[in-house]
């Protein structure tokens, strides 16, 4: 099965399930355990909030939300130092897209704006979307629909 619309990811994710490997040559679809990591999550969509809380609730962790890229920042900036682990953004946002709330993030006089993982969630795919997301300061892309597995392999590492 592969949802459509579909992109090149999706499809190559696709191709790689049908032939019993991922990407790295072997599919790991075990949760990880993460009752002590704290994500944020940016999405302004209610239903994409919802299916992407679904998935993430399944680590254990502590999830917050924000719904555009201006309350992302007010989010970060109220915690506390190294308080998130990473956070998730939607690109296309209202008030504030998460290109410019990842550019003030890193810009931020906090010693944890600079290093915080931050992943775009969108469904721009295209080279030039994950060079933009990468040149404002975003570590990686997951495209959606939202792949469980590739999510789970974002976590894995923290």
């Amino acid at each position: 099965f592969i949802p459509a619309p579909f992109f090149r990811q999706s499809l190559i994710n696709g191709l790689n399930r049908v032939a019993g490997q991922s990407k790295s040559g072997q599919e790991d679809s075990s949760m990880p355990n993460l009752e002590d990591k704290h994500i944020l999550l940016v999405e302004d969509n209610l239903i994409n909030q919802m299916i992407a809380l679904e998935i993430l609730q399944t680590t254990k962790a502590t999830i917050d939300t924000a719904e555009d890229g201006e309350q992302a920042i007010k989010i970060f900036e109220g915690s506390e130092i190294g308080y998130y682990d990473i956070i998730f953004m939607d690109i296309q946002m209202p008030i504030m897209d998460s290109y410019e709330a990842t550019s003030r993030i890193r810009a931020s006089n906090r010693e944890d704006g600079k290093t915080v993982p931050i992943y775009a969630m969108t469904a721009n795919t295209f080279a030039e979307d994950i060079a933009k997301a990468r040149s404002c300061g975003m570590d990686g892309h997951i495209a959606k629909p939202i792949d469980i597995n590739n999510v789970m392999q974002v976590l894995r590492h923290l």
